[in-house]
């Protein structure tokens, strides 16, 4: 006889599963990004960087995706309000810098690692407030 798991138990696999596939892309962006400069010359081995860097990106996602799927609706809520606050930031002020980028009124180059990490801190912090807001 099969013995269900408990809400908790789904709950710490798939936060188990998110980390561990998270850790996973965050060595193969690693790889990526520094094997051409380190470890190798051959661009064959780039591209078979940047496809694992994908392959693993989009197991990410999907450990990702089913995690908001094992929470409980409240904490669903508050991923999302933190999602929809991080996706307005980026958009807004990624297209505000990216205008100030291309008339040359911009004191630094922005590129894309720049806003990953706007977008990843805007998360954060609506995660943390909206935990603190729902408790």
């Amino acid at each position: 006889m099969k013995t269900t798991e408990s809400f908790k138990e789904l709950q710490h696999k798939s936060t188990k599963r998110l980390a561990v596939w998270t850790m996973i892309w965050v060595l193969s962006t690693a790889l990526a990004t520094f094997g051409p400069e380190m470890l190798w010359e051959n661009s064959l081995y780039t591209y078979a960087g940047v496809a694992l860097f994908l392959i693993t990106g989009a197991a990410m996602i999907l450990a990702n995706r089913k995690h908001i799927l094992n929470l409980d609706e409240l904490q669903q809520r508050m991923h999302l309000e933190a999602m929809a606050i991080s996706l307005g930031v980026a958009v807004v002020l990624g297209l505000g810098l990216s205008i100030l980028e291309q008339q040359d009124l911009l004191g630094f180059k922005m590129d894309f690692a720049f806003m990953t990490i706007v977008i990843s801190l805007t998360y954060l912090a609506g995660l943390a407030i909206n935990t603190r807001r729902y408790k």
